[in-house]
């Protein structure tokens, strides 16, 4: 198959409604309203495993970084009800993104967390992850396998086109139906 859904998503814990207090409910209306309506459009797309491109996971000097551990778990902290995700890991989707990326000429790497064995390692979540995938394939029942990708901050604008491009040509390689998720910060700049 190839890729049947993208999306940039914003991922401030005051998108989903069980991160706030009922005084944080009144903000942020717009923002869960259309993470919602990205959840609906996700789901009519039917994928089978989504990745996400995010800026606050594992920062590798120099290269992309490509999680391939069997599972990918986090929460938010401070959330008056839970809000935590627990997610397989699609290991052969990450190893042919990672292959691609570095067919294409990109520097990238594979990373895992505490076991030795990538398969049974269970990497952590950070919020540009959970926030977009509470929305979007993290609570199906089973959940979504995912990818966790991260760009490189020291790498060319040009050279995350292509990134972008591989995971393109991944998807498309994977024979699957992927969803692409690239988690943006949406308030830094904002003067509140």
């Amino acid at each position: 198959m190839a890729l049947v859904f993208a999306a940039i998503a914003p991922h401030g814990g005051l998108a989903i409604a069980e991160a706030c207090t009922p005084e944080e409910m009144r903000m942020a209306h717009a923002t869960r309203s259309g993470m919602e309506e990205l959840g609906r459009a996700f789901a009519a797309t039917r994928p089978e495993v989504v990745v996400v491109a995010t800026p606050h996971n594992v920062h590798i000097s120099g290269a992309f970084a490509v999680v391939v551990a069997g599972r990918v778990t986090g929460s938010l902290d401070g959330t008056p009800q839970p809000v935590e995700l627990d997610v397989p890991g699609d290991a052969p989707l990450a190893w042919r993104l990672l292959e691609t990326l570095i067919t294409d000429g990109l520097p990238a790497v594979g990373v895992s967390f505490g076991s030795n064995d990538p398969s049974t390692a269970v990497a952590p979540m950070d919020w540009g992850v959970l926030i977009p995938l509470w929305f979007m394939g993290g609570r199906q029942d089973p959940p979504l396998p995912v990818v966790v990708m991260a760009p490189a901050r020291d790498l060319s604008a040009e050279e995350h086109v292509r990134a972008g491009a591989a995971v393109a040509s991944a998807a498309a390689a994977s024979g699957r139906r992927v969803a692409f998720i690239a988690s943006a910060d949406h308030g830094h700049a904002s003067r509140l």
